[in-house]
């Protein structure tokens, strides 16, 4: 089993996967609460700081729950087809652990979304500067979820392309293709809910006009329903296909009977 770059990062450090992921999300929430407070700004921290922070930290738990799960489903979906649909043939889900996709959509989030966060929002820059490293941090966790959300919908979109053995209508009405539905839909709800709560910190912060927060949601809630429906596209061709051998095999049935 293959694990994504926060899963080594705990087995590295000789840490258990909920210790890790409590660590992780713990620390910047601690300094999100007082730091403001440190560099001697306390009414940015207090409520408003224990409010965000509890956020922040409940947000960066489920992401990194989140981006194992995904990888977890897509490596199922891998199994199932290798094993039943698609015997001689080998998925490779490699590309779903490397850095390179993490790495590319958080430069796009620290070239748009933090500039626009940090400028836009009435902060003291000495908050600012103490939550930095806390903000990055997320926005890099936040990349990674949407970089594994992301392959496995288009992993599930190239599959759907394959030449796949599909079940016989009479022992299954999906035809064997239900779990490619079924692992859309989960995926696809898990990263709706996601980003909906991820974005919740930009919007109340310290009781400001949430706009980066409402267009961020806006931008990865379109992009995720695109994501979405690419899959569905090549298992309804598939179904499209079959129909018409489905139909035949049915009256030969009912012929010999």
């Amino acid at each position: 089993m293959r694990f994504l770059w926060f899963e080594q990062a705990f087995m590295v450090l000789g840490l258990r996967f909920p210790v890790g992921v409590t660590v992780v999300g713990l620390l910047p929430a601690l300094v999100i609460i007082f730091g403001p407070s440190l560099v001697g700004y306390p009414t940015f921290g207090g409520e408003r700081g224990l409010i965000l922070g509890s956020i922040y930290f409940v947000t960066l738990t489920i992401q990194l729950y989140g981006a194992r799960y995904v990888g977890r489903r897509i490596e199922s979906l891998k199994e199932y087809v290798e094993s039943t649909l698609a015997p001689n043939l080998k998925v490779d889900v490699s590309r779903l652990y490397e850095l390179r996709g993490p790495i590319i959509l958080f430069v796009v989030l620290a070239g748009t979304a933090l500039p626009a966060y940090y400028i836009l929002y009435d902060i003291p820059v000495a908050v600012k500067l103490i939550q930095l490293p806390c903000w990055v941090f997320f926005s890099f966790v936040f990349a990674t979820f949407f970089s594994a959300y992301g392959h496995s919908m288009y992993k599930i979109y190239e599959i759907g392309k394959l030449h796949l053995q599909l079940k016989p209508f009479t022992e299954d009405r999906t035809l064997g293709l239900k779990p490619f539905g079924r692992t859309s839909l989960q995926l696809s709800l898990l990263y709706f809910f996601l980003v909906s709560s991820s974005f919740i910190p930009f919007s109340i912060s310290y009781n400001q006009p949430p706009l980066v927060g409402l267009v961020l949601a806006f931008v990865f809630l379109s992009l995720g329903t695109l994501l979405f429906l690419a899959p569905l596209l090549g298992l309804r061709r598939h179904l499209l296909r079959a129909r018409p051998r489905t139909w035949a095999g049915l009256l030969t049935d009912i012929r010999l009977w």
